[in-house]
């Protein structure tokens, strides 16, 4: 797994790490009680900020989608 100061998002083109992930797997880790089992596409829908930043730090968060 790569560790966050590793990940860049290239969705607005900057090179700086991506304060987006960290958003993202800070919003995974506090509802681990309702995603936990559920399919990646099911709490996709439920994630209130962007998608690509959400699906980079399920990846590192999982293993994969």
């Amino acid at each position: 797994m790569k560790e966050f100061d590793e990940m860049y998002c290239n969705g607005c083109m900057c090179n700086d790490p991506c304060r987006l992930i960290e958003q993202a797997r800070t919003w995974i880790k506090t509802h681990a009680g309702t995603i936990t089992g559920r399919l990646f596409e099911d709490v996709a829908e439920e994630y209130p900020g962007a998608f690509r930043p959400f699906m980079m730090a399920w990846c590192d968060e999982f293993g994969g989608i």
